[in-house]
């Protein structure tokens, strides 16, 4: 239920921390029996030798953790696709569940077709990423994601994917969209690509647009500013 890979650590000679890795199984309200005479012998080899045994069949309680963490649901996945080649979509940058794969994925896309129809046929609740066949037609397809945590808390993103009607480079950039950064931060922007898979090997060239919007929002407050000064 802990898994192997977790440990335990004396804080004391009369206290244990149990740190559980990222595979254990267990979930909160779970109860872990400590066994008979297993905490003598580990006390007894940490030198403790006036050590008393009150724990035989004591049930420990596993609590959540306060505050709950919330989730974040995250898909990867390019946003045009060309003509013939398939595509990864992915819930692995999900975040919010301690470090484990979460209970459930629940994945929808819409307009409906055969393709789509079959690929989301196939998908199980523990479905974190798939593969979209190169056979999908051409159009502007909404995948989106519910992702569910051990706390049963949820949370629901949603993409817009164009597969094009013609050859061309898939470009992915990971992480969260739209991306919110401070503006004192620095950030760094990765892609992923992939070429055109019906073709040889190609050379991609990249041209980067950044919109900047502070002009905007400036403007739109010192308009608002004004009309309320005239009244």
């Amino acid at each position: 239920m802990i898994s192997p890979q977790s440990t335990c650590t004396f804080l004391s000679l009369r206290e244990i921390q149990i740190s559980l890795s990222p595979n254990a199984i267990i979930v909160p309200y779970d109860t872990i029996q400590i066994l008979p005479d297993t905490p003598t012998t580990i006390i007894s080899l940490a030198g403790d030798p006036l050590y008393q045994d009150p724990y035989n069949n004591t049930l420990i309680v596993v609590l959540p953790p306060d505050p709950l963490p919330i989730p974040v649901a995250v898909i990867t996945s390019p946003t045009s696709v060309g003509l013939c080649n398939p595509f990864t979509v992915s819930a692995e940058l999900s975040t919010g569940n301690g470090g484990r794969a979460f209970v459930k994925y629940t994945w929808t896309m819409t307009p409906s077709n055969s393709v789509v129809d079959a690929l989301l046929n196939s998908l199980t609740p523990t479905t974190s990423s798939f593969v979209v066949p190169e056979n999908l037609p051409p159009g502007t397809y909404q995948i989106s994601l519910v992702v569910q945590s051990i706390f049963a808390i949820s949370a629901k993103t949603t993409i817009t994917v164009v597969k094009q009607n013609f050859n061309a480079p898939d470009v992915t950039i990971p992480g969260p969209n739209p991306l919110y950064v401070r503006l004192q931060d620095e950030t760094t922007l990765q892609t992923l690509i992939n070429g055109i898979a019906c073709q040889p090997a190609q050379i991609v060239l990249f041209t980067w647009v950044i919109i900047f919007f502070f002009l905007f929002f400036l403007l739109f407050y010192f308009f608002t500013f004004f009309l309320f000064f005239l009244k």
